[in-house]
């Protein structure tokens, strides 16, 4: 699950040289990670886009942009979206100076999906990772990712371990995640773990993912007709065109606060990983059986129940390091 659909839309997306109006067009059905010839248009593209969607984000928005510029690769753009804020984002935004960085923003606030989608059609990366802006990347994170995903042309997605922080940045719990999927993985066996769980999320949050832009425009990008699941949906999608590599790397934090927390378990979102776990169990490319069918059943009850007492006894250690 993704934190941003948690909390509602504490972070969804400023424009320093342009704002997005309605709709953009995607990058329609590449064959190839090449950059297509409206990108080299507005010049050569770079490998990975860090795109972060934003919406009153003043809080954390700094600290996000901030561990985004401070990768140790050279080829990578960040992207901003601001989606109509009005507390201080735009002026947060315009304190940067930073040729890597790039600030648009709506005409008017959009719903979530809606962003998530246009913050990526306005990218020119090969490759992608969505970060959320709250939520920070370790400075290897680009670096290591990209080269998973140059080395294995089969992999459509790959995620790390990740940390788990709180509104001050201190550690709540390390290299949390991909139990049993470190290393390479079928798309398969990511679709049956999720099944199996409950619609509890195998992959990560966005942060600790990065995948291939023509497989997103492939598969039709963020889905907003679930959108707690939003994130897992699209993983499970892409693994329709690729396998998946787990790394053991804790290269990002996910940020939680009481209110995410609360936000997590609400009925709604109850109701939208049970409809997840049966589109993709109904899905006969995944091979599941009658019985990964009931399990799910259990244990996503299971798993609604253990969850948030688990939260509870998490205690706050030292500041992440980026």
């Amino acid at each position: 699950m993704d934190s941003e659909a948690f909390q509602s839309h504490r972070r969804l997306s400023h424009e320093r040289t342009s704002t997005v109006s309605g709709p953009q067009d995607g990058h329609e059905g590449m064959g190839t990670d090449e950059p297509s010839a409206g990108e080299r248009e507005c010049g050569e593209a770079p490998l990975i886009s860090i795109c972060i969607p934003t919406y009153q984000g003043e809080r954390f928005l700094a600290e996000t942009v901030r561990s985004a510029l401070a990768q140790d690769s050279d080829d990578f753009e960040v992207v901003v979206l601001d989606n109509a804020s009005t507390d201080r984002t735009p002026e947060i935004l315009d304190g940067f100076d930073d040729p890597r960085l790039v600030v648009q923003r709506n005409d008017e606030t959009v719903d979530l999906p809606t962003n998530w989608r246009r913050v990526i059609e306005v990218s020119r990366g090969r490759y992608v990772k969505l970060l959320c802006a709250d939520d920070l990347i370790h400075r290897s994170a680009t670096r290591l990712q990209a080269a998973v995903l140059a080395e294995h042309p089969e992999v459509s997605v790959v995620a790390s371990r990740r940390a788990l922080i709180n509104e001050d940045g201190r550690v709540l719990a390390h290299a949390m995640g991909l139990y049993g999927l470190l290393g390479p993985q079928t798309g398969r066996r990511i679709a049956r773990r999720t099944v199996l769980g409950g619609g509890v999320n195998p992959v990560g949050e966005p942060a600790a993912v990065t995948f291939r832009r023509r497989d997103y425009d492939a598969v039709g990008g963020w889905d907003g007709s679930l959108v707690h699941p939003m994130d897992l949906d699209l993983w499970v999608r892409l693994l329709s065109r690729g396998s998946f590599i787990g790394q053991p790397d804790e290269l990002a934090a996910f940020r939680v606060s009481p209110q995410a927390l609360s936000a997590a378990h609400s009925p709604e979102q109850y109701q939208e990983l049970g409809e997840l776990v049966r589109r993709i169990a109904a899905d006969p490319a995944w091979g599941l059986t009658r019985r990964d069918r009931l399990l799910a059943d259990v244990s996503r009850k299971l798993t609604w129940t253990v969850l948030p007492v688990r939260q509870r006894w998490m205690r706050a250690g030292a500041v992440w390091p980026t």
